[in-house]
């Protein structure tokens, strides 16, 4: 189980940084064994996470997507990660420390959003 935050706002009174640390204190009993934070201007991501499956302590989120320009919150399991891996020509080994949010990471790189 995950819990996820984002603040989006171009309002210069709202401090997003400041808002997703309030979020992220009143989600915290949902995300017990890590949290991690990201913002910039006029935005803040929060991510708490309860490791439920192996592929949980892995999770490295709020991840990187298309150099940086955006990011990716996933809360969510990939059941059929040899079919994914398999279609996006990597190797089920390779993959045995890759959070199910990295996997997904690598999908949307190489197929976009919409084929995602």
């Amino acid at each position: 189980m995950t819990a996820l935050g984002a603040i989006i706002t171009n309002a210069h009174s709202v401090s997003p940084s400041e808002s997703i640390a309030r979020m992220a204190r009143a989600l915290g009993a949902y995300g017990t064994d890590d949290t991690s934070q990201e913002g910039g201007e006029g935005w803040a991501l929060a991510r708490l996470l309860c490791r439920l499956t192996p592929e949980d302590h892995y999770d490295q989120q709020p991840l990187p997507l298309s150099g940086g320009s955006a990011r990716l919150l996933f809360d969510g399991r990939i059941d059929n990660r040899e079919d994914v891996l398999s279609a996006l020509g990597r190797d089920v080994a390779d993959a045995s420390e890759w959070a199910d949010s990295n996997l997904l990471a690598m999908a949307i790189e190489e197929w976009g959003v919409a084929d995602t």
